[in-house]
């Protein structure tokens, strides 16, 4: 299944900075992970386009009772 490419984000990244320069980090796209129930989320650079991928798993919130 082809990851969906997004545009990136005008909003600041979530703490994280580029390990290269310091810039800012925006989404760039997510695909589905070799995990079950992961998503690979890879993140760019906006000054010095440096990647980094990301894999995360969905919240799994308790059901209120």
């Amino acid at each position: 299944m082809p990851g969906t490419s997004l545009q990136g984000s005008d909003r600041p990244s979530r703490v994280t900075p580029c390990p290269s320069c310091g810039g800012r980090l925006t989404i760039t796209s997510v695909r589905p992970s070799i995990f079950v129930g992961a998503s690979d989320v890879t993140h760019a650079c906006q000054h010095c386009g440096t990647e980094l991928i990301r894999t995360v798993t969905a919240r799994r919130d308790k059901a209120v009772a």
